[in-house]
């Protein structure tokens, strides 16, 4: 299949500079979606940016809804926070906060539908699980967060 790379450009507060605090959005919209990649790197001043904490976003987040897929990989860097919700995957694969400091976060509502997940949290990223899932595995760095309510908890024993 084929590829959609997107490279979005917008313009920075003139009173913060070095900091992007727009409140632009991008939709897609697309037949079938197999991979997603996110990482938080802008230029400001025409000088390079890498976020690498949730928090420095602003409580920006990227959100995935509405997806129908047999199966997914998200991979989510540098401080990048993103929600899924009201999706129905079979099969979901994420590795999140690879680079050094990165504290990415994911929130997976109670909304979706996700029959067998397997999470690679580093670094010190948060993991949030409010949707049950049967088939459920994860990997924690030694600094990573992850939250399950109650509901989640004992559903997801293994």
């Amino acid at each position: 299949g084929g590829h959609l790379h997107i490279n979005a450009s917008f313009n920075t507060d003139n009173a913060f500079p070095d900091r992007y605090y727009g409140g632009y959005r991008v939709y897609i919209s697309c037949p079938s979606l197999s991979e997603l990649k996110f990482e938080n790197h802008y230029l400001a001043n025409n000088k390079p940016i890498t976020l690498k904490k949730s928090e420095e976003d602003w409580g920006r987040s990227n959100t995935v809804t509405g997806l129908q897929s047999d199966s997914l990989y998200l991979s989510i860097d540098n401080g990048c926070r993103v929600e899924i919700d009201s999706n129905t995957i079979r099969s979901l694969k994420v590795d999140m906060a690879k680079s050094d400091a990165s504290n990415s976060t994911l929130n997976v509502s109670n909304g979706n539908k996700i029959k067998k997940a397997s999470f690679n949290v580093q670094n010190n990223g948060f993991l949030n699980l409010y949707s049950p899932i049967p088939d459920l595995s994860y990997t924690l760095a030694g600094a990573a967060t992850m939250t399950l309510t109650g509901n989640v908890a004992n559903y997801s024993k293994k």
